[in-house]
């Protein structure tokens, strides 16, 4: 027998359906009904085609690997009740309206009340809006601006990492590698939430003792990309950071290296983290680093004090997102850390109703309040009132030898950084 149901029906099936499948999902998720078996379902709006189909299906392959695992391990017990998990998701075609018309259906027809935010950060916003109108709790996972969590949405919770801290690590790591580098450029797309980390960035360069030499943004469609190129190569920087999403990312490293344009650290946001960018630039993609939370060739996370592990291992996360991704029907050959946040907001939504013994989003979202909770991929805590996410820290990982591997921080580095770059090969 199947552990998990994941459906993708069309908003049309689904409307004839929908009395139906509110009916049983009340009958299913009362955590006070009586003992025996119900259903825990957790609702994704997701980009399964458009410019941000890289990043959510490997949301979408993470989610689904956390409730196989959860599944395969007793459920979710809650009182004298086990839920078991399903994942139930819509293609939002990367377009905010969509994503605010999936996330409306779910609640208000499907009668859904858990989800994980859209996984495209212009998305996230309008989304979180929403599920908090209508007293829905989201988690969201993805790259979002840090604004979502000042709009004073209670229902709203981040099992992500602040984007305005997105590039310190890279830049404490140049720093102490290399004493003489002084000069950075920033160069980033023109949206919310690589503006947000371009900003930490510069920040974060001052702090530190760095020059910031150069800092623009380019516009979505790339047309004015070639000659700020230009501009930033007369600023001869020693590191260079930037980029936004995935498609604007790859053109990015692909325009540098044409132009020549060199620098001892270039990291980049989002494109490299995805497999995508090694197979579409193969050899210019070795020495590019960029930041991210979780990185699957590296050293695993040790438990804080005061926190509970819970969840599956690193190796076994990687078994369960070979199996979701045959399941989901996915061409994806390894997670990002895109994977790897999505099944941590799942585990954790997991561990809530048991903390809790309910499903009712209001007790979930007091029950996150206190949680403290390590999973394979971070620590989960929020600040009670804001619901943004506590501790942790990004790290650095970078193509070496034509694999994503984590280089820093020392204690978690699975290599050591690649530093200066190798330069761009002939």
């Amino acid at each position: 027998m199947q552990s998990i149901t994941a459906s993708n029906k069309t908003l049309i099936v689904a409307a004839a359906l929908a009395l139906v499948v509110v009916g049983l999902a009340a009958a299913l998720l009362m955590a006070g009904g009586g003992g025996g078996e119900g259903v825990l379902e957790i609702g994704m709006s997701v980009s399964l085609t458009g410019k941000y189909k890289p990043l959510c299906e490997q949301g979408l392959a993470g989610a689904y690997a956390a409730a196989l695992w959860i599944n395969d391990n007793g459920g979710v017990k809650a009182g004298d009740k086990v839920f078991r998990v399903e994942i139930k998701y819509y293609d939002d075609k990367s377009s905010a309206d969509e994503a605010v018309r999936r996330v409306e259906y779910m609640i208000r027809q499907e009668g859904i009340q858990i989800l994980l935010a859209p996984c495209g950060p212009d998305l996230v916003e309008e989304a979180a809006r929403v599920a908090d109108d209508n007293g829905a709790l989201m988690l969201v996972y993805g790259d979002a601006p840090d604004a979502v969590f000042e709009q004073g949405y209670r229902m709203v919770v981040q099992a992500g990492m602040h984007t305005i801290d997105y590039f310190r690590s890279t830049l404490e790591m140049a720093k102490y590698i290399d004493r003489g580098a002084s000069r950075v450029a920033i160069i980033y797309l023109d949206n919310p939430f690589a503006e947000n980390a371009a900003r930490g960035a510069r920040k974060a360069a001052a702090e530190l003792g760095f020059e910031v030499v150069f800092y623009e943004s380019y516009s979505s469609d790339l047309s004015d990309l070639e000659p700020l190129l230009l501009r930033l190569q007369a600023t001869d920087p020693h590191i260079i950071i930037g980029g936004g999403l995935v498609e604007d990312g790859i053109v990015l490293a692909r325009t540098l290296a044409e132009f020549g344009i060199e620098a001892r650290l270039i990291s980049l946001l989002v494109a490299p983290a995805l497999p995508e960018f090694g197979e579409r630039l193969g050899r210019l993609a070795e020495g590019i680093a960029y930041p991210t939370p979780w990185e699957l060739a590296s050293t695993p996370y040790e438990t804080p004090e005061g926190f509970q592990f819970y969840g599956p291992t690193r190796e076994e996360f990687y078994q369960y997102f070979n199996r979701a991704v045959e399941e989901l029907g996915l061409d994806l050959k390894e997670p990002s850390y895109h994977a790897a946040l999505a099944a941590k907001a799942v585990l954790t939504l997991a561990k809530a109703v048991e903390e809790s013994g309910s499903t009712s989003p209001e007790d979930l979202r007091e029950a996150l309040s206190q949680i403290k909770l390590l999973a394979f991929s971070g620590v989960f805590q929020i600040d009670p009132e804001t619901g943004a996410h506590l501790g942790g820290e990004m790290l650095v990982a970078q193509w070496i030898g034509g694999r994503r591997v984590l280089v820093w921080p020392p204690g978690q580095a699975f290599a050591s950084p690649l530093y200066p770059h190798p330069g761009w090969p002939g």
